[in-house]
């Protein structure tokens, strides 16, 4: 019972000093909210808004960057580095006998080629893919905001016979085609020299893979008429591999690499741009210490204001440690105070954050050049676990700021308090 009524006399105590409640000459009380901790809590606030909605902005780059990488190459690129394949049903088998990890596989080809139109002309990485296979392993068709995947030329047409091609949407805009359009493809060195190969081709589709630098070059069309044009056969020199779990995706790369050492070669999604990955986590990093700083000065702001707290307030906690308000009573009395100002900044600022991430993925602020950022808005992505650190760690600095004045306040000597009234 006694622990209950000190602690209802510091929460009240510490309710009256935060309002800052005074009294009139008539006797009639009035209170209004301290200013000077009205601004170390909007300090704490602004820190807290600024350092949850960057991270979160950096997190959702992060997050769009792989969701790319992995919609398009799935998890894992297993490529040969010398002659093709032969027999990719047999490969295949032997992935999924040997690596039980392993979802889904799917055999293309890949080629180098020149697309031209009446509209413009532009180089381009072709990808001869089968459907089913391509769909299991990839979610590029989920992507496709126009037409349809490629499929093969029907056996006895005609040699002329233009193939289907699908387009990456950038790349469709620079040619200027759409769904239905032809185009001439070209390779102008196949098989090593001579006369380049051309082939009449109909766009049948567009995709939009949500990377400028995928969406700017790629071109899909059938596995057999790919083949036909590269003089492959029925082999392949590459296969898209989708995995259980795409974190561990690169040990099973690795185990692969052990497994077929030439002329086969895998490459798992976080090295295809490794650097780009590691330049993310690092500017994560710089960003969200600079932040932090604007939530450390917040905190000696809590300093200040408590520091000034007890000089206005000497002459009545004087009185009350007279009449034998314990030390302790009196540090808890600042101690809640600066536990407010923490708590309330922290709250205000997950708040004012969240309200600004759904604002960011509700309409785009600012408009980003796709062709630098890879991405034409800002992507977010919130992490609870992430918020509740962020704010848990301005509430303990706040708190940790508090503790020295607020027991430098309670070991006043009631004298001292006293001593020019």
């Amino acid at each position: 019972m006694r622990w209950i009524l000190g602690r209802s006399v510091v929460l009240s105590l510490a309710a009256r000093f935060i309002r800052g409640v005074r009294r009139d000459e008539d006797g009639s009380a009035h209170g209004i909210i301290s200013f000077i901790s009205s601004v170390s809590i909007m300090g704490l606030t602004l820190g807290v808004t600024a350092l949850l909605v960057v991270t979160s902005v950096m997190n959702g780059f992060e997050k769009e960057l792989r969701n790319a990488l992995t919609s398009f190459h799935a998890h894992i690129i297993l490529f040969s580095r010398g002659e093709p394949v032969k027999d990719p049903a047999k490969q295949i088998a032997d992935l999924k006998k040997t690596f039980p990890e392993i979802r889904a596989v799917a055999p293309y080809v890949f080629a180098e080629v020149m697309l031209s139109t009446k509209g413009g002309v532009s180089g381009a990485v072709i990808e001869g893919i089968e459907e089913t296979s391509f769909s299991q392993a990839s979610r590029v068709p989920d992507k496709i905001i126009s037409g349809r995947l490629p499929r093969p030329v029907p056996s006895g047409s005609p040699t002329s016979a233009p193939a289907e091609i699908t387009l990456a949407s950038e790349l469709a805009l620079k040619l200027k085609v759409k769904p239905g359009d032809d185009l001439v493809l070209t390779i102008p060195f196949l098989g090593g020299g001579g006369a380049p190969y051309s082939r009449h081709m109909k766009v049948c589709g567009i995709v939009r893979l949500g990377m400028y630098d995928y969406d700017s070059k790629y071109a899909l069309m059938a596995l057999p008429d790919a083949q036909v044009m590269l003089g492959m056969g029925a082999g392949v020199n590459a296969f898209k591999i989708l995995v259980a779990d795409a974190d561990r995706s690169q040990y099973t790369a690795a185990a692969l690499n052990d497994r077929y050492v030439y002329p086969l070669r895998a490459r798992d999604w976080s090295t295809l741009n490794r650097n780009l990955f590691y330049a993310i986590r690092l500017e994560k990093a710089v960003i969200g210490l600079i932040l932090f700083v604007i939530i450390l000065v917040a905190s000696f702001n809590v300093v200040s204001t408590i520091m000034m707290l007890t000089q206005e307030k000497q002459r009545q906690m004087a009185m009350l440690r007279a009449i034998g308000l314990p030390p302790l009573q009196a540090a808890g009395v600042y101690l809640t105070v600066g536990g407010f100002m923490a708590v309330a900044g922290a709250a205000l600022g997950v708040i004012s954050g969240r309200a600004l991430c759904a604002l960011l993925q509700w309409r785009s602020i600012i408009d980003l050049p796709a062709d630098i950022y890879l991405f034409s808005r800002l992507p977010v992505e919130i992490r609870i676990w992430e918020w509740a650190a962020v704010a848990a760690a301005s509430i303990l600095l706040a708190m940790v700021a508090s503790l020295w004045p607020s027991w430098k306040a309670a070991r006043m000597l009631p004298a001292e308090g006293l001593r020019h009234e």
